[in-house]
């Protein structure tokens, strides 16, 4: 897993190598809960959905938050994380 910008200051790590094997997103919300302490709270919301704006990927994929819920992941799939794009 990979962390980008303000996220990656807030949760302090920019990479987390992650033992899943075949598994889903909720096994993920469950494996960066655990790792991530209270810092998952940046990440997903009290009721465990990820927070607004935020954007995940798979492998370079952009991944629709409609998505999220029935993503499959498999072994060596990698997985970002970044808070919406920002600029001026």
């Amino acid at each position: 897993m990979r962390f980008y910008a303000r996220l990656r200051e807030l949760i302090g790590v920019e990479e987390l190598v992650l033992e899943l094997d075949d598994s889903d997103f909720s096994f993920l919300i469950d494996k960066l809960r655990e790792v991530l302490g209270r810092k998952a709270e940046y990440i997903f919301a009290d009721d465990l959905a990820p927070r607004h704006g935020l954007l995940f990927s798979v492998n370079d994929r952009l991944i629709h938050p409609s998505r999220l819920k029935s993503l499959e992941l498999k072994d060596r799939d990698i997985v970002d994380i970044m808070p919406p794009p920002s600029g001026g």
